[in-house]
């Protein structure tokens, strides 16, 4: 069972929508008991595309986030394909999961359906752990409504991934402006 509040899903959402034409990824930040795992931020990574090295190190800023801010640790990975027909789990998404799996605790691959957005009532997540030979083991899954998530994108509301980071360190990757965005209205 896996939980996504709504901070994390208004940051998967908005990441999506920044970049609707690339394939996007992310962190997700919470904390696990047994099999139960509830997702309460989300770290928007790559739009360029996910590399080993910068996926690395991104997770080591994430990790002492996730550690100081929520007392919690990095719990899944999040990502979004670049075709609207494309459901497949991302290829880097079973490499990552494996090594946050690793670190002790259980963990959470959430795919984006493009197609499923389509429909104002359903959130378009789909959560996965870790099967017998791959991250395809359906969970079930509870979402936080999506209603503020689109408030937000009419309001111009906008993410900085690491990518954004990267190129600019003075851009905030923690995205603290979505929680106050979120907390006024």
């Amino acid at each position: 069972m896996a939980s996504v509040n709504e901070l994390a899903y208004t940051k998967i959402m908005l990441h999506c929508a920044a970049y609707p034409h690339l394939a996007v990824d992310g962190l997700l930040v919470g904390t696990s008991e047994g099999a139960t795992i509830a997702v309460v931020d989300a770290v928007p990574l790559f739009h360029n595309g996910t590399l080993a090295p910068s996926v690395e190190a991104a997770s080591l800023a994430v990790e002492t986030y996730a550690k100081s801010a929520y007392g919690g640790r990095v719990v899944g990975y999040y990502a979004a394909n670049e075709h609207l027909r494309d459901e497949s789990i991302a290829p880097a998404a079973a490499a990552v999961a494996d090594e946050i799996s690793s670190r002790g605790g259980s963990a959470v691959v959430l795919q984006v359906s493009n197609k499923r957005l389509a429909d104002p009532g359903d959130h378009g997540l789909s959560a996965y752990g870790r099967g017998a030979d791959a991250w395809n083991a359906p969970l079930d899954l509870a979402c936080a409504p999506s209603s503020k998530f689109v408030a937000a994108l009419d309001a111009g509301v906008a993410v900085v991934d690491f990518d954004a980071h990267y190129d600019d360190v003075t851009k905030d990757w923690r995205n603290g402006h979505v929680r106050t965005w979120l907390e006024a209205h």
